[in-house]
């Protein structure tokens, strides 16, 4: 934590680092042939790195489960390599119908299956061959785009009964989540998980025992991936999704760790394009403070601070139960189109301050407990309700959501 490595600051050159394919796994893909699946590992060549050990991050492709190549996030690895980190680019089945009907809800989530099933078999040959590239196996770290982050999420939060549940006899037909792909049974640990443009089938599967630190990035007029709660594709036919927006609120909900970078009006193609120096140096900075054990709660709009709570040290910021602290503030509803009600377990007065996503100042006022606010005059779009107790000096933010249609 006190140098410059697992940051932004390259500290091998492009030559210092070395990368091998090997073959992870072997399993039956939606054709019914046999796919051969491999990962491409990037490192700092032992012989010029002092670190004994070092975190490692797989970096999954997207392409909607039918496309796409690991080879698209090379150059994202090699990224996190010149930092310090061992990074792979990962190989997983690919194939579903595409169709919005009751097949093409059998073989989506056939296909999410199928690719969790060998992401979680790579992780253990991961752990089972850790002395190689001097893995860190305190440390994995898993980052996706699209497809990609789908997969990370579900890798971390969605367990094999909850995939029994949406496709009874799945794990007769596919076998089991945790021994598909390969037959190596290490165990591993998930530290921190990222995507871009991902979701899970509901953020009830994030709990206090399952929660670890997210970061997540989407546009807020995606229609391939749901941004808060709906259907992939527009088509509800498949299964019900939530995405960044609800992932980001259910770890608030839990006093968690999270890096929550929107953009409004992008769509699923186009978040951060163009911007990928902003949106790697966020989620490098994210797994940096992971590493540190600092915990925050994070809101871009765009590239626009909106939001920043420090929690403290990460080992104690995720209990057993979530943390409950006096003067908590609570607003609802969230997302909110005509009167927004706001309460604080306090009953001092409170300074209520509304700023809009460039840090201007809506609406001021002042409130004993609870309180109202109009917000119908705002304009449709994202902004922190900032509460201040000039007494106590504690101050309280709650991001809130304005919808107007």
């Amino acid at each position: 934590c006190n140098t410059p490595r697992y940051d932004t600051t390259f500290v091998f050159s492009a030559g210092q680092i070395q990368s091998a394919t090997v073959v992870y796994g072997h399993n039956t893909n939606w054709l019914g042939t046999t796919d051969t699946l491999r990962m491409t590992v990037f490192y700092p060549k032992n012989n010029v790195d002092t670190a004994t050990k070092r975190p490692f991050i797989m970096l999954v492709h997207g392409g909607g489960f039918v496309g796409g190549s690991r080879a698209s996030m090379d150059d994202r690895a090699e990224y996190f390599a010149r930092m310090g980190f061992v990074a792979a680019t990962l190989d997983y089945r690919l194939g579903w119908s595409q169709t919005c009907d009751s097949i093409g809800y059998v073989t989506n989530v056939k296909a999410i299956y199928r690719a969790v099933q060998d992401q979680k078999a790579a992780l253990r040959y991961v752990v089972a061959h850790a002395s190689q590239a001097k893995v860190d196996t305190n440390y994995l770290f898993l980052f996706g785009r699209s497809a990609g982050a789908v997969t990370c999420l579900n890798t971390v939060f969605t367990k094999q009964s909850d995939f029994n549940a949406a496709l009874p006899g799945i794990s007769t037909e596919l076998g089991g989540l945790e021994t598909g792909t390969n037959n190596l049974t290490v165990p591993y640990t998930v530290k921190s998980v990222g995507g871009v443009a991902g979701a899970i089938p509901d953020t009830s599967l994030i709990t206090t025992t399952t929660m670890i630190p997210v970061a997540v990035f989407q546009g807020t007029s995606d229609s391939v991936v749901p941004y808060e709660t709906g259907y992939p594709y527009n088509c509800t036919s498949l299964a019900q999704a939530q995405g960044s927006l609800e992932i980001a609120r259910r770890i608030e909900h839990l006093n968690g760790c999270y890096l929550f970078c929107y953009q409004p009006g992008v769509g699923h193609g186009g978040v951060y394009d163009g911007q990928e120096d902003f949106l790697y140096s966020q989620l490098s900075h994210f797994y940096k403070r992971t590493l540190c054990n600092q915990c925050t709660q994070l809101v871009y709009e765009d590239e626009t601070l909106v939001g920043d709570t420090a929690l403290g040290l990460l080992a104690t910021a995720v209990q057993e139960e979530p943390v409950v602290q006096q003067e908590t503030l609570s607003l609802f509803p969230n997302p909110a189109a005509d009167q927004l009600y706001l309460s604080v377990d306090d009953n001092t007065v409170w300074q209520v301050t509304v700023y809009d996503a460039l840090g201007h100042s809506v609406y001021r006022g002042q409130m004993v407990r609870s309180g109202t606010l109009n917000v119908q005059s705002l304009a449709q779009g994202v902004y922190v309700v900032a509460l201040y107790n000039p007494d106590t000096g504690i101050s309280r933010w709650k991001v809130l959501s304005v919808r107007h249609e």
